[in-house]
């Protein structure tokens, strides 16, 4: 820890802030590349939903402001929000792309791991910085200046590189299991409507008091009440959006019994 030293972020980072591409020349077709505004960066992504797009034939000039793997991005405008900090890393599948004014892009110089900045930024401390710098206009806003200016602590290279291959090793099964999550939760919801759409023609609704009333009011346990719930052809198990589907008269139709 006594290796580690204090300084000052702009120090150890290329800050580079986006060209003001004028809308009229916003490309309605392809050839084109998408433009990265402040609002496609959200909370540790980049959505591409609805994006602008440049001219191909008119890139010249404008090399500079290409985006690449790994850059670090940051929207200076409403830099936090409720939802966290409006900065992430860019990915494959953000480019090509182009910066706009308004987001700064941030690429690590030497002494720095990139992953480790986006430790820094990503942290706490920075987010506590952010609100306590940003202007208080009706936009408020986070200056290059004051990213640069941003107080760190960093440890010698081959530290940051090992705690950036074990915190990144984390995060990629993070990423890995909310994909997997997602996943299934699609296809669950896509089995719930298969079943509805090809079932609830033949169903139709009753009250729980028409089931169970007779049961309830003898204050069965619940192993009684399962007992004859079963023995009449309930599946009280089986639920669908707080509902129990019953039997009713054939495997190809039931009635659907809310129990809400």
């Amino acid at each position: 820890m006594s290796l580690w030293q204090n300084s000052k972020l702009g120090k150890f980072i290329d800050l580079l802030t986006g060209y003001p591409f004028k809308s009229d020349h916003y490309a309605e077709y392809d050839p084109s590349i998408r433009l990265l505004r402040g609002d496609n960066v959200i909370q540790g992504s980049l959505r591409w939903d609805n994006a602008k797009k440049w001219p191909l034939p008119l890139l010249d000039g404008l090399e500079k402001y290409q985006m690449q793997v790994g850059d670090f991005v940051i929207a200076m405008d409403r830099t936090w929000v409720k939802s966290g900090l409006k900065a992430t890393i860019v990915t494959k599948r953000d480019i090509p792309s182009l910066l706009v004014q308004r987001v700064a892009r941030l690429r690590p110089k030497p002494g720095l791991n990139a992953y480790f900045l986006s430790l820094l930024i990503r942290g706490h401390k920075f987010e506590q910085y952010v609100k306590g710098v940003q202007t208080e206009t009706a936009v408020p806003h986070i200056s290059a200046k004051q990213i640069k200016e941003f107080p760190i602590v960093l440890p010698p290279i081959p530290e940051q590189n090992a705690i950036s291959d074990l915190l990144s090793t984390w995060d990629a099964a993070i990423e890995k299991t909310e994909r997997l999550i997602t996943s299934k939760e699609k296809h669950f919801s896509s089995l719930i409507q298969i079943l509805i759409s090809s079932r609830c023609k033949n169903w139709e609704h009753l009250k729980t008091q028409k089931l169970f009333k007779t049961v309830s009011e003898k204050k069965n346990s619940h192993e009684e009440l399962l007992s004859v719930t079963q023995d009449r052809g309930v599946i009280p198990r089986t639920m669908l959006n707080g509902r129990v589907m019953s039997p009713k008269g054939s495997t190809e139709s039931y009635k659907l019994i809310n129990i809400r």
